[in-house]
C-alpha cells in the first residue's frame, strides 16, 4: 500500500515477538490443566468426535466413533494429526494435551503469516504488527487454538494460501509458483471442505490478475488439477466406505434445526421459516465483528475512515486502499458465502467457520491502520492514534476474555457472554458420564442393553464407561438417515438401546416418529435429560 516504514525494525520485531510469545505461553499453560478443567473450560464438544475416531483408528478399530458406529463427519487432515498423537503418546490425556499444544503452535504461526501478508501488501511494520497482535491475542482465536478442533490448522493454511496468492504486480510467476499454489489449495480443502468457497474465489482472483497472459490460465488450470489430485484419495475413500464422495452425517443437523423451529412456532409456514433463516444470516455479520475480538472498536475505526475519506489526502490515498482490499476479496467472498451456507441454509448456531472471518478482519484491520497512518502523515499523530486504538482494543479483549463488568462515565459495559477465558460450558458432560457409571452399578447389564444412546455425545462418548451411540447424526450416518426419515425411535429400537440422554432440542415428534412420547419415558435417575425406552 505504498510508503516505506520508518519504524525501527528491531523495535517492531520485538513487539511482534512479544505478542506472539505472550499468546502462545498463555495457551500452552492452558493445555497443562487436569482432565476435568480441560473438558469444562478449554476443549470443545466437537473435538471429542475427532478424539473418539482417532483413538479407535490408533487402536485398529477403523473409522468408528464410540459404540463401534461408523464415523462419517470429519475433515481428514486434522483427524490424521489426532490419530498420530493417540498412537504415539502413552495416554489419552497426553494425546489431547499434545494436540492442544500443536494447535497453539499453528495459531501462532498463522498470526505470523498475517504479519507477512500485510508486509507483502506494502503495509508499514507497525500496522502489520498491530494486526498480527490483534489476531494472536483475540480471545476467540485463543480459545479456538486449544479447542482440539481443526481451526488453528485451518487458519494457517488459509493464511499461507492468501500469502502465496498475493504477489507483486510486475513479477512473473513461473511453474514452481503454481505447483506450490496447487499443493496449498489441496491441503486447504482437506483441512475444511467448506473452504471450497475461498479456493474458488482465490482461483478467480488469480485468473483476473493474469487475464492478459495466456500461460497463466493454463498454469492455473494445472494448479486446480493438482489440488484435485491431492483431494482425490479422500473422495475415493469416502465413496468406497460410505457410498458417496462427501461425508454427510452433519446433513441431519439442518433437519433437526428446522424441526426445532417448527415445534417452537406452531402453525409456522414457509414464510416464517424464511424470516428465521434471514434473521440468522443478518445476525452473522455483527457477530463476525464481535468474533474478531475487536467488537465495537470496528465502528470507531469505520467512523474515522469515513471522516478522512472526505479530506483531500484521504481521497488521494483511497485508490491504494481499494487495490489492497481487492487482494483480500477471496477472503471476503468466502466469509459471505460461509455465512449464507451455514446460517441461511443449514440454520447453524455455532461458528467453527469464523476463523476465515477472523483472518479477513485482522488483515482488514492492518490495511485500515496503514491507510489512517498515511493520511495522518505526522509521526507524533501516528503514535497517538496507535496508542488510542491499542487502548480501545485492549479494553475489548479484556471484557471479552474475562467477562467482567466495567462502569465508565456512568455507562456499564459487560461482556456479551461469559468470559471466554473463564467459561465453564462442558461440565455437564462429565456429570452425565458419572451418571452413566452409576447406572451401570445399579442396573443389570442385560437390562441396559448393548449401548447408551446420547445426543451431543462427544465428551460423553469419549469418557463413558459404557458404549455410546450418537443420536443426533453428527457422526452417525445411520442415525442421520433415521432423523431425515423421522424414524429415530425405530432406529434405537433396532439398535437395542434401552436408555438415552436426549437434549431438549431433540425431543420433537418430527424426528422420532409418531407417538414417541409413549415409548420414551423420562428417567431422572440417569439425568434430568435421561429417558428409558419401553
Amino acid at each position: 500500500m505504498g510508503a516505506r516504514s520508518t519504524a525501527s525494525p528491531v523495535l517492531m520485531g520485538f513487539l511482534l515477538a512479544t505478542a506472539l510469545v505472550a499468546g502462545f505461553v498463555v495457551e500452552s499453560r492452558w493445555t497443562r490443566a487436569d482432565r476435568d478443567t480441560l473438558v469444562a473450560r478449554y476443549l470443545y464438544e466437537d473435538a471429542f468426535y475427532y478424539f473418539q475416531t482417532a483413538r479407535n483408528i490408533a487402536e485398529g478399530r477403523g473409522s468408528t466413533s464410540s459404540g463401534g458406529i461408523l464415523h462419517n463427519g470429519y475433515h481428514p487432515l486434522w483427524l490424521i494429526l489426532c490419530t498420530a498423537f493417540f498412537r504415539a503418546t502413552p495416554s489419552d490425556q497426553a494425546a489431547i494435551q499434545s494436540i492442544m499444544l500443536v494447535g497453539a503452535m499453528l495459531s501462532t504461526a498463522a498470526a505470523f503469516v498475517v504479519y507477512l501478508i500485510l508486509r507483502k501488501m506494502g503495509c508499514r511494520r507497525r500496522a502489520a504488527v498491530f494486526a498480527a497482535a490483534c489476531f494472536q491475542l483475540n480471545p476467540d482465536m485463543m480459545s479456538l487454538a486449544v479447542s482440539g478442533m481443526e481451526a488453528p490448522m485451518n487458519a494457517l493454511l488459509i493464511a499461507l494460501t492468501v500469502f502465496w496468492a498475493i504477489r507483486p504486480q510486475n513479477r512473473p510467476s513461473g511453474r514452481p509458483y503454481f505447483v506450490v499454489l496447487g499443493i496449498l489449495m489441496g491441503l486447504t480443502y482437506l483441512v475444511r471442505t467448506d473452504n471450497v468457497f475461498f479456493l474458488a474465489a482465490t482461483w478467480l482472483y488469480l485468473a483476473w490478475r493474469g487475464r492478459s497472459a495466456g500461460a497463466t490460465w493454463i498454469r492455473l488450470i494445472g494448479a486446480g488439477l493438482l489440488a484435485l489430485a491431492l483431494a482425490a484419495p479422500w473422495f475415493v475413500w469416502n465413496l468406497v466406505r460410505f457410498g458417496g464422495v462427501m461425508q454427510t452425517s452433519a446433513g441431519a443437523l439442518p433437519v433437526v434445526r428446522r424441526a426445532a423451529f417448527l415445534a417452537a412456532h406452531p402453525g409456522a409456514g414457509p414464510w416464517e421459516l424464511l424470516a428465521h433463516r434471514t434473521d440468522l444470516l443478518l445476525g452473522y455479520f455483527p457477530a463476525a465483528l464481535m468474533y474478531s475480538g475487536i467488537g465495537s472498536v470496528w465502528y470507531v475505526m469505520g467512523f474515522a475512515v469515513a471522516c478522512v475519506l472526505w479530506t483531500r489526502r484521504g481521497r488521494d490515498e483511497n485508490p491504494r486502499l481499494a487495490f489492497a482490499l481487492f487482494d483480500l476479496s477471496p477472503l471476503l467472498v468466502a466469509a459471505i458465502c460461509l455465512g449464507i451456507a451455514h446460517k441461511f441454509f443449514r440454520l447453524a448456531t455455532r461458528e467453527w467457520y469464523y476463523v476465515t472471518t477472523d483472518l479477513f478482519l485482522a488483515l482488514l484491520w492492518g490495511l485500515l491502520i496503514q491507510y489512517m497512518m498515511q493520511v495522518l502523515e505526522r509521526r507524533l499523530v501516528h503514535a497517538l492514534f496507535l496508542l488510542f486504538m491499542t487502548a480501545l482494543v485492549a479494553f475489548m479483549f479484556c471484557v471479552k476474555g474475562f467477562g467482567f463488568d466495567m462502569t465508565i462515565g456512568g455507562k456499564r459495559f459487560k461482556s456479551s457472554r461469559q468470559g471466554l477465558w473463564t467459561k465453564d460450558d462442558n461440565a455437564f458432560a462429565l456429570e452425565i458420564v458419572r451418571a452413566i457409571d452409576r447406572l451401570r452399578e445399579s442396573v443389570p447389564a442385560e437390562e441396559i442393553g448393548p449401548a447408551i444412546g446420547v445426543t451431543d455425545s462427544g465428551v460423553i462418548g469419549f469418557y463413558s464407561p459404557l458404549p455410546v451411540v450418537n443420536l443426533d447424526g453428527v457422526v452417525n450416518p445411520e442415525a442421520a438417515r433415521a432423523i431425515r426419515r423421522g424414524e429415530l425411535l425405530k432406529y434405537i429400537e433396532e439398535k437395542g438401546i434401552r436408555y438415552a440422554v436426549v437434549t431438549p432440542r431433540m425431543v420433537i415428534e418430527r424426528i422420532w416418529g409418531e407417538g414417541f412420547r409413549r415409548r420414551l419415558i423420562p428417567y431422572p435417575a440417569l439425568t434430568a435429560e435421561g429417558y428409558r425406552y419401553e
